[in-house]
């Protein structure tokens, strides 16, 4: 009776002890849970700080036109301040080229703290910023129970000025007209020009789809192959048999006028221009491809889009050309590419971040 009474007695203490044991480790777990969702916030706001700092940077970037400009460094500290979870975000920024590489040597100074001005001087080719962000180090809640006593986060962004430019030598000397666009040499005409947004349809990149591009007998009336589906809307340079070459002058900004001139293109010759051949396909290149819409006046193209193409010649070179439509990302350049200049901030131009 005795020693079952000591047991008895015995029992509250160790559940006493239990219970601290598992309150440190439910603190811990408690800890976790806190800090580390403090931390994923700081986190976003680190990178919230960042990607607007190096939008407004890129911005000011575009704008300027003197060097130095203390507008740029303004213009990081203003989003890098605006952004802030209970710590105030820390920063450092620096140039990148058209490629989004650091150009070394062209920091971009940032006042102490961000408050105050500084000045400098935007580097040679700069097309963009770089904005590094640090939220921290700022002490924990309960994570100090497992010796995490102070955590920090970080995000990094750029941006860069792009302007809406394609090179002459990156454009092919043909033009698929009109929404439609010949896929056979039997007269099949098939959709690849979204009317509402004037974007290539994104069905017919992904089928990968093969139209003819040029023929001096496209729209021959009988004697052509296609005489009862002409394409529609082509311009008409010289009678029945315009080649659909375009003659680019300066920048080809969609939607515009470009005017048309005759000849048969040779697709080596824009393949060698570019250098942009195609591995996979001897003789092929991919090159940017104007195309129409429904608008063309006499003797002009209305080019409202450029259609990445990998383009080779046909059975004969005096009747057609052949493309295939590829994903942007398998020309050249992007239509948006980094070309800025002091004072270059036009209607042609975005801010866009790249990493």
């Amino acid at each position: 009776m005795k020693h079952s009474m000591q047991q008895q007695r015995r029992q509250p203490a160790q559940v006493i002890a239990l219970f601290a044991i598992a309150l440190v480790a439910l603190l811990a777990m408690v800890g976790v849970a806190v800090d580390g969702g403090t931390l994923y916030v700081q986190r976003r706001t680190a990178q919230n700080a960042a990607d607007a700092a190096a939008l407004g940077g890129a911005r000011a970037l575009q704008q300027a036109a003197t060097s130095p400009t203390i507008q740029i460094s303004a213009e990081i500290c203003k989003y890098v301040l605006a952004n802030n979870f209970g710590v105030t975000p820390t920063a450092t920024a620096y140039f990148v080229d058209a490629s989004g590489a650091a150009i070394s040597g062209y920091a971009i100074t940032l006042p102490s703290g961000c408050s105050g001005s500084t000045s400098t001087v935007i580097a040679p080719n700069a097309a963009g910023v770089h904005v590094d962000v640090t939220v921290g180090p700022y002490n924990t809640y309960l994570a100090g129970i497992v010796g995490v006593r102070q955590l920090q986060a970080q995000a990094a962004a750029s941006a860069q000025v792009w302007e809406y430019a394609i090179d002459a030598a990156y454009i092919a000397p043909w033009a698929s007209c009109g929404p439609h666009a010949p896929v056979d040499t039997s007269g099949t005409l098939q959709q690849i020009l979204d009317p509402t947004t004037n974007t290539i349809l994104q069905s017919a990149i992904n089928a990968h789809m093969s139209i003819i591009l040029q023929s001096d007998k496209m729209n021959a009336g009988s004697a052509g192959w296609l005489q009862n589906y002409p394409p529609p809307a082509c311009p008409d340079n010289t009678g029945s048999s315009w080649k659909g070459k375009i003659d680019p002058s300066g920048l080809v900004i969609p939607p515009v006028d470009v005017p048309t001139v005759t000849g048969n293109g040779s697709v080596s010759a824009q393949c060698t221009a570019t250098g942009q051949t195609d591995p996979t396909r001897p003789g092929d290149c991919f090159l940017y491809v104007p195309v129409t819409d429904s608008n063309n006046a006499t003797g002009e193209a209305h080019v409202v889009t450029f259609a990445c193409m990998d383009v080779y010649p046909g059975s004969t070179g005096n009747d057609k050309w052949w493309g295939t439509l590829r994903p942007n990302s398998a020309c050249p350049t992007q239509p948006y590419k980094p070309l800025w200049g002091f004072g270059s901030s036009n209607a042609n131009t975005i801010v866009s971040l790249t990493l």
